[in-house]
């Protein structure tokens, strides 16, 4: 079980975001939720896909090209 402080930090730093971008792979419009959080040097992580239409269940292999098309991606 994880310490609930430290998933409680986890979730307050967390930024995420809801966005429309086109899969390069599917070749269509998904909308996917992505999230950023802070390290604990105080920085931010590069935006990751946290929810997609087009990832099944359990699925962490995916080149998330579909970033770049997001305003502000720092990536």
């Amino acid at each position: 079980m994880p310490d609930r402080q430290a998933a409680n930090s986890l979730v307050e730093s967390c930024n995420s975001r809801i966005s429309s971008v086109f899969c390069p792979h599917r070749k269509e419009l998904a909308s996917i939720t992505v999230a950023r959080w802070q390290t604990r040097e105080g920085r931010s992580t590069p935006w990751v896909v946290i929810d997609c239409p087009f990832l099944l269940a359990g699925t962490v292999s995916c080149d998330m090209s579909c970033l770049s098309q997001l305003d502000g991606n720092p990536a």
